[in-house]
């Protein structure tokens, strides 16, 4: 386990940095992938060239 002491941020400051941090990931997450998105890339297409149709 590493330890580090750093006096310049305390309990609160680290818990608001972790949760700007999560905020942040979740935002960014969904700007770069929305969910209503999504559904056009798992699209089935079918082709009718196929002798068993």
């Amino acid at each position: 386990m590493i330890t580090v002491d750093l006096s310049f941020v305390d309990d609160g400051a680290l818990g608001t940095i972790l949760i700007v941090a999560g905020a942040l990931a979740i935002v960014l997450s969904l700007l770069y992938a929305p969910p209503w998105r999504r559904e056009a890339r798992d699209t089935v297409v079918h082709h009718r060239d196929d002798p068993r149709y």
